[in-house]
């Protein structure tokens, strides 16, 4: 099965994200707690699985003046603009006929960038936050408001930075499902470099998904 090209899938899906900012010893970050893709005119519809990555990457807001506030505040979701692994995780949707799909993450920061989201995490560490990750004891009611009697997918990549908290999630043995890397903490991400490789991942996800 091929992939389905960017325009066609924004016709059918859109994106919502909760974003709220924090500040740590005077540095202000933009995070992202959540984010839903739905299928349009499904928007009541039962979330279908929850996919656990390493962070929210480079997803942002349609709307470039909204304001973000607290975490502590109620969640409050804006329009955000779909990237390339989220277009990905569309054609797992329309292979499996699901109409809601959840991403949480190993870390909230918001960045595209490698080398930056590693200095995040070792900024954060320095100052003791470890409110950046839901999977913090802080959190504990939010992440089990998501994770109670879903379909969880773990597919973090296998990014070194998130090594620490990806053991201690592994290490909760939650029940789930994706594509263990050769590393046991990793799974595979969805979105590899190549298009024939995106192809073969969402094949071998797709097979392991319609399993009983």
């Amino acid at each position: 099965m091929m992939l389905i090209k960017a325009e066609t899938l924004r016709k059918d899906f859109e994106v919502w994200a909760h974003f709220y900012t924090v500040r740590v010893d005077e540095k202000e970050y933009i995070m992202r707690s959540e984010a839903k893709i739905i299928r349009k005119g499904k928007e009541k519809s039962n979330v279908d699985t929850v996919i656990v990555m390493a962070n929210p990457g480079s997803c942002s807001a349609v709307d470039k003046n909204a304001k973000f506030f607290s975490l502590d505040e109620k969640k409050n979701f804006v329009k955000a603009n779909p990237d390339p692994t989220q277009y990905q995780l569309m054609n797992l949707m329309e292979r499996m006929n699901w109409n809601n799909l959840k991403i949480i993450n190993l870390s909230d920061v918001c960045t595209g960038n490698y080398k930056e989201f590693k200095e995040y995490l070792k900024e954060f560490k320095a100052n003791k936050f470890n409110e950046h990750t839901i999977f913090c004891e802080k959190r504990k009611g939010e992440l089990d408001r998501h994770i109670k009697g879903a379909n969880l997918i773990f597919a973090w990549g296998t990014n070194s930075a998130i090594k620490e908290i990806a053991k201690d999630v592994v290490d909760r043995q939650l029940v789930h499902k994706g594509l263990e890397h050769s590393q046991g903490i990793y799974y595979r991400h969805p979105k590899p470099a190549t298009l024939q490789n995106r192809i073969i991942l969402l094949d071998s996800l797709e097979v392991q998904l319609k399993e009983a």
